[in-house]
């Protein structure tokens, strides 16, 4: 679903980063867990490398 597409309240916070779907969810899910911003979380998901 196009981020456009959802209510103006949740486009805030949806971003879409360029990290490996499965590496990349671990690491986001893990960051998120732990409290962090949704930019250290994108951040850190986008830094991992296979």
């Amino acid at each position: 679903m196009p981020i456009e597409l959802l209510p103006p309240e949740r486009q805030a916070r949806v971003v879409v980063c360029r990290a490996a779907i499965v590496e990349g969810a671990l690491v986001a899910a893990t960051e998120a867990s732990c409290g962090s911003s949704l930019e250290q979380v994108r951040d850190s998901a986008e830094a991992w490398q296979p």
